[in-house]
């Protein structure tokens, strides 16, 4: 199995389709949480994060009990979600692919 990599922040420069795309992930991201109705303490993979606006907006609702996790499999969009975040953010991002990819422990597949 593929082993995903943990993305932190770094210094590359997106491109300018990331920012775009996370201008577009607006609408969508909530359009997601009104239907998931995130509550505190509960664990979250945002699955396709692209930039991470629905994640951090996940994390604030799950709030410090709670765990989210961003996987995206393109490792621009990942930093930029990591620039993004607040540095006081404890979403971890991960590059993978959730249909190839082995998923962290706590969100596998029953």
């Amino acid at each position: 199995a593929a082993v995903l990599r943990r993305v932190a922040r770094g210094d590359a420069l997106a491109q300018l389709g990331c920012e775009l795309l996370a201008q577009e992930e607006l609408g969508f991201g909530e359009r997601a949480l009104e239907q998931l109705a995130p509550r505190a303490g509960e664990r979250v993979l945002d699955v396709g994060c692209g930039a991470g606006t629905t994640t951090q907006a996940l994390e604030a609702a799950v709030g410090s009990k709670g765990r989210v996790v961003g996987l995206d499999v393109s490792r621009a969009l990942l930093e930029l979600a990591c620039k993004r975040a607040p540095a006081n953010s404890r979403i971890e991002w991960l590059q993978g692919d959730a249909g190839r990819d082995e998923l962290p422990r706590d969100f596998a597949p029953c």
